[in-house]
């Protein structure tokens, strides 16, 4: 089961935070930014973002969380330098090598990112503030401070056995008007806040308020 325990200062700054990879396979994303439509919001960056995201696959890497704060500017490219605000404490220096290549890879394969004017009006200086957990192999539970402001998007593409269970009353499950295989639960917590994006294939989501 993948665990993650998720506090204020996690939600609060992440481009990706709690990738998921298995040796000999790549992440929830294809490693390719799609068709380089223009993104005018941050949905579609976000998207974009995780299209891009391949886990690492080096021999010996253990699954770890990290989180990156990275800013753009208006051209749609990197400003200044990616800062790494978490990592798993229990991670070994061969894990967090290997992720941090591997967030810097997906930056490369992303950028530059095409913002519509709008949009490059909007980012451009300020950094990046969702969260993302993703696994393509097993569940995925999140602990969430009753009192904490954020938004939900849960997504769970395991078929007809994919499930979602959340102890929230904002966030419930629905399958009705999904594309096939699709389970989704989304809701805005405390009045919502930062996006926390739950994506799962082949396990279970739990969303779990913390006691």
């Amino acid at each position: 089961m993948r665990r993650a325990k998720l506090m204020t200062a996690l939600a609060c700054a992440a481009l990706l935070s709690a990738a998921q990879a298995q040796t000999g396979q790549g992440g929830a994303g294809t490693g390719q930014p799609g068709t380089g439509a223009p993104v005018n919001t941050l949905k579609e960056a976000f998207q974009r973002l995780y299209r891009c995201w391949k886990a690492p696959v080096a021999e010996g890497v253990n699954p770890m969380d990290i989180t990156v704060v990275v800013s753009f500017n208006r051209a749609g490219e990197i400003l200044g330098h990616p800062r790494i605000t978490y990592e798993s404490a229990q991670a070994t220096d061969h894990d967090r090598l290997a992720y941090r290549v591997a967030v810097m890879e997906t930056l490369q394969r992303c950028t530059p990112m095409p913002f519509t004017e709008t949009m490059a009006g909007a980012v451009a200086g300020h950094p990046f503030a969702d969260s993302l957990l993703s696994t393509n192999a097993g569940d995925i539970t999140v602990f969430i401070p009753s009192n904490l402001a954020l938004t939900i998007q849960a997504t769970n593409e395991s078929g007809g056995a994919g499930r979602i269970i959340s102890d929230f009353a904002q966030v419930r499950p629905q399958t009705a008007a999904q594309p096939a295989g699709q389970t989704v639960a989304a809701g805005a917590l405390n009045g919502g806040g930062p996006v926390l994006r739950v994506n799962v294939m082949g396990g279970t989501i739990y969303l779990r308020r913390e006691k």
